[in-house]
């Protein structure tokens, strides 16, 4: 059971920030994955070689700038300021571009792979499906098969799993859990997930999920930062007991806040993940009802 609520709280931690998860993953017999990070890491290191760069003709250019002020005209300082400005967006805009690009060949090169696991999920039966109705707001819609099986095979990395145990643990989380993604999401990290747990609420758990937080926010990789925000007790709609965890998650110029929850309802337990850039967006508020 502790493996199974490993990778669900894996999937909440890494559902946004999976372009950094292949850096660090240690798969057992799957010889193709080595290959896609190489890959990735070879195109990651060409965007950060020319970021770098470019941000250093910038510092070389602003002090250069600031040394010869005084000596300058105020329309020349004007135009120097407006160089200087259009530089820093120049930096900030191929920063995103170097983003999305990279976004877009991880998508390229795990196509095959997700393929393969798609085909083998639909000869599955659904088991243990999602009883309970979730009436989600409006501003999220829900994941296709397609967006879905990506988060779901890219939260698995953080575990070390054989292919077996991958394909048996993406079932798995398949069967119980849905997503739903807020509209205009960019690169779907902001979203909603909802799992079926066999936990509840308890003090035991809350402690649990504290410390795995803490073992993430010691191995993450660079360029990305996380912080601990809050955790504690509450009830939804003074109906339902839960547990939470907040958390604040930066990686390069993409930045989030996540609430976790374990919900009892009516003796089922839920884990729901909220994934938002809007600070102290809970579970309230994106939620309407659970019935």
């Amino acid at each position: 059971m502790k493996k199974v609520f490993l990778l669900t709280i894996s999937l909440m931690i890494l559902i946004s920030c999976k372009k950094e998860v292949y850096a660090n993953a240690k798969l057992e017999g799957m010889p193709e994955m080595e290959a896609i990070q190489n890959q990735l890491e070879r195109y990651r290191k060409v965007y950060d070689t020319e970021i770098k760069t470019l941000s250093k003709e910038f510092e070389t250019k602003l002090k250069q700038y600031e040394f010869e002020a005084e000596s300058k005209t105020a329309e020349v300082n004007q135009k120097r300021a407006e160089e200087l400005k259009k530089m820093q967006a120049d930096i900030n805009s191929y920063k995103q571009i170097a983003l999305e690009d990279l976004q877009k060949k991880e998508e390229e090169l795990i196509a095959p792979i997700l393929k393969k696991y798609k085909t083998t999920t639909q000869k599955v039966k659904t088991q243990n499906t999602l009883q309970k109705g979730f009436i989600i707001s409006d501003m999220f819609t829900k994941a296709d098969d397609k967006t879905f099986l990506e988060l779901l095979y890219g939260s698995t990395f953080s575990l070390e799993l054989s292919a077996e145990e991958m394909t048996e643990a993406i079932l798995r989380v398949k069967n119980t859990t849905k997503v739903y993604i807020k509209k205009n999401s960019l690169n779907n990290e902001e979203n909603i997930i909802i799992n079926k747990a066999e936990i509840g609420p308890t003090k035991k758990v809350l402690d649990f999920m504290t410390e795995q937080f803490s073992n993430e926010i010691s191995i993450l990789p660079e360029g990305m930062e996380m912080k601990f925000l809050d955790s504690g007790f509450g009830e939804y709609k003074d109906k339902f007991e839960y547990i939470f965890v907040k958390t604040f998650t930066k990686l390069y110029e993409s930045d989030r806040f996540s609430y976790q929850y374990i919900i009892s309802v009516n003796n089922e337990n839920f884990h729901i993940v909220i994934n938002t850039k809007d600070d102290g967006l809970e579970i309230q508020d994106v939620i309407y009802e659970i019935n």
